[in-house]
């Protein structure tokens, strides 16, 4: 009854949709949109620093330039380490299959 209400009825869909449309994000893509603002910033620092002559800009543009790497190989061991656990998981998903097969086989066999 309540959220059939027209005022109520227009809320809870405007809810509804909002929520619809959030996904989860993982940490591997929020740390690419991280690199593309790091990166985006550290145009417009450098920009900035050109255009007024400041030299705390452009050191400040420098700092972040020299953070980039670091995180940038970070990212990249996590990835590895993400690929291999896959690995990790199929085989044994692959292992476990081939052990319920032999079960099977052998729980026929004695019956």
């Amino acid at each position: 009854e309540i959220i059939s209400s027209p005022e109520v009825a227009g809320s809870y869909k405007e809810h509804i949709n909002f929520l619809q449309v959030q996904k989860s994000v993982s940490l591997l893509q929020t740390g690419s949109s991280m690199r593309a603002a790091r990166d985006r910033a550290m145009s417009l620092l450098r920009r900035r620093a050109k255009a007024l002559g400041s030299e705390s800009l452009m050191s400040l543009a420098a700092a972040v330039a020299a953070q980039a790497p670091a995180f940038t190989k970070i990212i990249d061991m996590i990835e590895t380490l993400l690929d291999k656990l896959k690995e990790e998981a199929a085989a044994e998903a692959d292992h476990k299959a081939w052990c319920d097969e032999q079960l099977k086989a052998n729980k026929l066999k004695r019956n």
